[in-house]
């Protein structure tokens, strides 16, 4: 338990499914004793389960529609935030988006897309809520999700890679420059964890490889030291360290979260 989170706001973003990384993130502070805005992009009464979910098992919740890749619906976010709750003390840029695809199938809106979420906006989230840590002297932490995928090559992911290697740097590149000003930030890079998006992609790989999921969930787990797949609480408990102060001194580090499938 980390007594220091009790009663700090976090706003997590992509949290619009139950299986997904940002729930487990938001169920995990919750039960720290955070207060969240839990922020997606799909309409409210999608996000609003989740939130009466956490409520419901005690904790202070709410749902607000946000497109992260647009800096007016990101600062009303913010806004929002400070007006329930008085002040952000942690923001997780969890949101994110995968199309996987040959290099040569790629479309230019495909990376677009995923550039806007993952990158743009995990950058608008960022200095919107930086300002408003700054503005109140909040001394505050970061958590930005990147990827194994952003670390190693794997086929089929050349843009989504490619922008969580971008979400690796603009971590680094943030944290460098907040750190002196009291703000830490921190990265996270999953591996395989069983969630709605693997899950998507695992079929799409399946259909394209002329395998079955369970093919590809057997190979995961024998190429993984640990010989499991993760679980989006094993996400969560390293974004729940790094977001208090048992990580005081920890800044401008991205954390492989994947049962030893890639080591540096």
């Amino acid at each position: 338990m980390y007594e220091d989170l009790n009663g700090k706001t976090a706003i997590v973003t992509g949290v619009g499914s139950r299986r997904g990384m940002g729930f487990a993130i938001a169920t995990r502070l919750s039960k720290e004793g955070c207060r969240l805005l839990l922020a997606d992009v799909r309409a409210l009464d999608a996000i609003e389960p989740l939130a009466d979910c956490i409520r419901s098992a005690g904790g202070i919740a709410e749902a607000f529609q946000c497109d992260i890749a647009d800096e007016t619906s990101v600062r009303s976010m913010v806004d929002h935030a400070i007006s329930s709750f008085g002040q952000v003390d942690i923001l997780i840029n969890n949101a994110g988006i995968l199309r996987a695809k040959a290099f040569l199938d790629y479309l230019p809106s495909d990376w677009d897309l995923m550039y806007n979420v993952m990158v743009k906006g995990s950058f608008l989230c960022t200095k919107s809520v930086a300002e408003k840590m700054l503005e109140k002297h909040i001394p505050g932490a970061i958590v930005n999700l990147s990827s194994m995928g952003g670390k190693r090559v794997f086929p089929g992911e050349a843009a989504y890679g490619t922008c969580k290697r971008a979400v690796l740097h603009l971590t680094q590149a943030a944290a460098a420059e907040l750190s002196p000003l009291g703000i830490r930030v921190n990265g996270v890079a999953p591996g395989d964890h069983w969630t709605d998006m693997l899950e998507q992609c695992f079929r799409e790989m399946a259909e394209r490889e002329g395998r079955t999921v369970e093919d590809l969930i057997a190979e995961s787990e024998a190429e993984t030291p640990m010989r499991r797949m993760g679980t989006t609480e094993d996400v969560a408990n390293v974004c729940a360290f790094l977001a208090s102060d048992q990580s005081s001194f920890v800044t401008g580090q991205v954390i492989n979260v994947n049962g030893g499938f890639f080591m540096e």
